[in-house]
Parts: structure tokens; C-alpha cells; sequence
């Protein structure tokens, strides 16, 4: 694989690394601290408990965006001649 595509890939799983993290490490917000009125949810669903899983949602998007990238570079490594 010619250096510049090795870098490139490089480069792209860094980035995926990057927002993961951003994503892992973000404080989840709430509509009530942006001001904004907490919608009406019809049935037996009680709104509190979806705000609940909101923040291990995130962590899990962020923690499988960190995973795939860690994948990826094993599986491109022998290409990339590192």
C-alpha cells in the first residue's frame, strides 16, 4: 500500500477514535436545562424512565465507534506495512 493511503487510513480511524470519545465523554443534556417543555408521552410510559437510558446509549454508540476503529486497524494492519 503506497504511504500517503497508509497515512490516510491512519488518519480516518483517528478521527473515528476522536468522535467515539467525544461521544463517550459528553454530558447528556436534558430539555428541562435547555428550557424547553418535557413532552407529553401517550400511554403507560413514564417519560423519567427514557431520560434514564438516553446516557447509556451514548456511552454505547461512542464505546462500539472506538471498538470498530480498533477492529479495523487489526484487520488493515499487514496492509499498511507498520
Amino acid at each position: 500500500m503506497p504511504p500517503i493511503a497508509s497515512w490516510t487510513a491512519l488518519f480516518a480511524l483517528a478521527v473515528i477514535v476522536l468522535i467515539g470519545l467525544d461521544i463517550l465523554l459528553r454530558v447528556p443534556k436534558r430539555r428541562e436545562d435547555r428550557g424547553a417543555p418535557s413532552p407529553m408521552v401517550p400511554g403507560d410510559i413514564d417519560p423519567a424512565n427514557l431520560r434514564r437510558r438516553r446516557p447509556l446509549t451514548q456511552r454505547l454508540s461512542g464505546a462500539v465507534l472506538i471498538l470498530a476503529a480498533i477492529v479495523l486497524y487489526v484487520v488493515i494492519q499487514p496492509a499498511l506495512g507498520f
